[in-house]
């Protein structure tokens, strides 16, 4: 250790620590424990408190997220909160090499690294909860800034990437994801063998959620305590962008993920969302689209919404639920305004010796209460036919309330000649 004149201090020695406390020395808490290791260290301490040294160690375990890791090399240049060089790992649970540096310094981050990872095992890691076996690799090159997917400026690429868990996997040869942030507008651009995925204009995406209650509790402010907004409450939005994605083929992902759910390759979703001014546009063109035992075919969605209203539209080839619900040329339609909703619900089967088809209408209303969380909802039926195996029933005009704790029939009836089935009274 020799100070000099200008009370900065240059050290060049040794560095060794047993079960040293990283909790104590960062502001990570609970996510740092123990730390052991040996390195060559050579740098200064300035006399403003910053900091920069050349590395060249080992570090034989390192506690974070409530594991501990094991036999870490590393070498490269350290200057405060920045770091330029290279570290690998030989972990039972995690092989991996990393090349590069990242500045934590500046109000924006700077990242520009390469990392291999050979083999992940998550669970051990506490990284996955769920499976044992879960395992990632991956071949990852990144140069951005930003502390935050809002300020994202830059590219990452994903080579040959393989989740494994038990049973399944997904291999996904390159991942693309390109951004540009800018004061008056970002864009943000996939690219992939599964998804591609387009957004552009002013997003913030954490203000989404609060934004899109405002936008519900402005058509149905019966709802606002449920949604947890003000109808007349004027928070500003950072978001004002069009959106668009195309589900090349989805079925790894969702088969790793999700397998409840599926759908068809090319199916494409796009639109754009303006919540300051109550717009949100989705359009979805889905060859096909299941979720558990209920599938839809030629499935064409239309969802438009402004000051005023909310118009939804969705038409449909084919509906198959189980062995309960087969229906064809569906077309469902609802308009909400002020706390109402106007509906109606067609379809025609195109079997001619088992016909089935149907007409059903009606209005509803949403009664805000103060006392209560959940709205009153009243729900009328308009004089309509279901035509079933070759018979005609008639849904006579009707009603049915439903209250915090009651549902209440108004002369729900459906009639074939003499036969009929009708429930008029309360249920609670």
């Amino acid at each position: 250790i020799r100070p000099d004149s200008l009370e900065n201090v240059h050290f060049n020695g040794k560095l060794n620590t047993e079960d040293f406390d990283l909790a104590r020395l960062t502001d990570l808490g609970d996510m740092a424990g123990k730390l052991s290791m040996n390195a060559q260290v050579e740098g200064t301490s300035y006399q403003g408190g910053s900091l920069s040294a050349r590395m060249d160690g080992h570090i034989s375990k390192v506690e974070f997220n409530n594991y501990e890791y094991q036999h870490i090399n590393f070498q490269g240049d350290l200057s405060n909160r920045k770091f330029d060089g290279s570290f690998s790992v030989r972990d039972p649970n995690l092989q991996m090499e990393f090349f590069g540096k990242f500045d934590i310094n500046d109000t924006l981050p700077v990242f520009d690294f390469t990392a291999n990872v050979d083999r992940a095992r998550l669970f051990p890691l506490h990284l996955a909860t769920t499976d044992p076996t879960y395992t990632l690799s991956c071949y990852l090159r990144a140069n951005f800034i930003g502390s935050d997917i809002n300020e994202f400026d830059g590219e990452i690429n994903l080579v040959n990437s393989l989740f494994q868990k038990q049973g399944k996997q997904i291999q996904i040869y390159n991942f693309n994801l390109y951004a540009q942030h800018r004061p008056d507008s970002n864009s943000m651009i996939l690219r992939s063998d599964l998804v591609d995925a387009e957004i552009y204009g002013q997003y913030e995406f954490e203000d989404i959620g609060k934004a899109t209650g405002r936008l519900l509790a402005h058509h149905l402010p019966a709802f606002r305590d449920i949604i947890k907004k003000n109808p007349d409450t004027e928070d500003e939005s950072f978001n004002n962008f069009r959106y668009e994605f195309h589900l090349k083929n989805t079925y790894p992902i969702t088969d790793f993920f999700y397998p409840e759910i599926e759908f068809a390759r090319d199916s494409k979703i796009y639109g754009n969302y303006n919540p300051d001014i109550y717009e949100f546009n989705l359009e979805g063109d889905l060859p096909s689209f299941q979720y558990g035992n209920n599938k839809w075919d030629d499935l064409e969605i239309s969802l438009i919404t402004n000051d005023s209203t909310a118009h939804f539209l969705t038409t449909c080839g084919s509906l198959v639920s189980g062995s309960v619900i087969n229906m064809e040329n569906i077309r469902l339609y609802w308009n909400v305004e002020s706390d109402s909703l106007n509906y109606s619900l067609l379809w025609k089967n195109k079997d001619q010796e088992d016909i089935s088809m149907g007409d059903i209408s009606g209005f509803a209303s949403f009664m805000y209460r103060p006392s209560y969380r959940i709205p009153r909802i009243d729900i009328d039926f308009n004089p309509g036919k279901i035509f079933i195996r070759d018979t005609i029933w008639d849904l006579d005009q009707s009603g049915i309330t439903v209250d915090t704790s009651s549902v209440e029939f108004h002369k729900l009836q459906v009639r074939h000649n003499t036969q009929s089935l009708a429930i008029n009274g309360t249920l609670s």
